[in-house]
This record gives C-alpha cells, structure tokens and sequence, in this order.
C-alpha cells in the first residue's frame, strides 16, 4: 500500500504531453488496472468485492493535477463515445477528452482493462514498446477462453464483447463474423464454428448466438 501511496504522489505531478500514442495508451491502461487493484485490495474484506460499479467509481487518483476516477478513464480518455451523436459533453469529460484523450480509439482496450472480476480479461502489465502485439495477443487469448458453443448447439458471446459490439461489428451476425475471423485458423473454436457459419443448415444470427451473462465474482486471471 505504501508503494502505491508513492506512485499517486509522483502522478499528481506528472507531464503527459510529451508522450508518445503507444505510450499514453500503455500508460493509462496500466494505471486503469492499478487502480482497480489498490481498490479491491482495500474492499475486500467486505462484501463490496463483488460490486464492479463500485469498484470503477472509488478507484480514483490525481494525474497532473486532475482528479479523476477508473470509470472516467475507461469512458473519456481510452474510448470514444459510443454514440456517433454524442456532441454534448459536460464540463469534466470534455477536460479530460482535450488534456489526455487519444486522438482515436483503440477497440482492444477492451481486452486489456481487468476489473477483477470473473468475466474480466486476464491482468497484464502492458509496455509502449509492443503495446499492438500484447493488445493482439490479449485479444485473443480473451476470445479463446470466452467463446465457446453451448450444450444447445449456440455460440456463447461474452456479456462484455456484446456491451461494446459497436467497437467491431454492426450487429450480432457481423459481430460472430468478427470473431471467426480473428480466431487462429488451426483453433479448434475456430474449426467448431465453421459448422455453424458456412454449414448447410445456417441459422439466423439471434437462433446462433446466447449471450453469457457478465460474471462480477472477484478473481484474478494472470496468464501464463
């Protein structure tokens, strides 16, 4: 805990304008997840673990003198508004969007931001240098692990690829098109779901797809 006192102290004052994209972007996953962590370190004695809001809303920390909380740095500064109508934007994302947003969005982040829970990907430490390859790899090892074709014969969707299907695919049939796609082509998911995409009996997307519940449990996931 002291440690983490320390490295809040040293961000109130710290200068993000030099930095690089990869490097912000690096930068603001991994202090995301730090963030989430000191939280749940202090909350888990009691039975808030287990709420995510929560969590998102109290982890918050001073970066170059402003003040801001996990669910902020999600919403303002790795993602871009959702909807494509968004003009109006109150005072604090605006701030936030013109001294530390991207520039443009990085879909992967999905993949990268762990709230420690069980649907949450796996933690990671992420560095400037291969920030591309490591969000690939996230993203994949993610989609390995949380896809899967039920007892009944459907393709199970993670509740968290269905929040921010906008960030790669017009709806759910484009959506389950994006996965296979991205799957490694010697897979056995990938060869599973060739069945089911380029079979003779081709379902309607909505009779394919289940979506999987969003699991808050706590748990960690670090990979190998």
């Amino acid at each position: 805990m002291f440690c983490f006192r320390v490295l809040m102290h040293k961000l109130c004052n710290l200068d993000l304008s030099l930095l690089t994209y990869k490097q912000k972007l690096a930068f603001w996953i991994n202090i995301y997840n730090a963030c989430i962590m000191h939280v749940i370190c202090l909350l888990i004695t009691t039975c808030d673990i287990d709420n995510g809001c929560i969590i998102v809303i109290q982890a918050v920390l001073d970066v170059g003198g402003i003040v801001l909380n996990a669910l902020a740095i999600e919403h303002f500064i790795l993602r871009h508004p959702s909807d494509p109508q968004h003009d109006f934007m109150d005072e604090k994302e605006a701030l936030l969007r013109r001294v530390y947003g991207l520039g443009y969005p990085e879909p992967n982040v999905t993949f990268a931001l762990c709230r420690g829970s069980w649907s949450s990907p796996a933690l990671r430490v992420y560095t400037a240098e291969n920030i591309v390859n490591e969000l690939e790899r996230a993203k994949i090892e993610y989609l390995e692990a949380s896809v899967g074709i039920t007892s009944k014969k459907k393709i199970m969707v993670p509740r968290l690829l269905h929040w921010y299907m906008k960030d790669f695919a017009d709806d759910i049939e484009s959506l389950i098109e994006w996965i296979y796609s991205q799957l490694p082509r010697t897979g056995s998911l990938k060869k599973t779901m060739t069945h089911f995409l380029h079979g003779e009996t081709k379902l309607p997307a909505t009779k394919m797809v289940e979506v999987q519940p969003y699991e808050s449990e706590f748990r960690y996931l670090l990979p190998l």
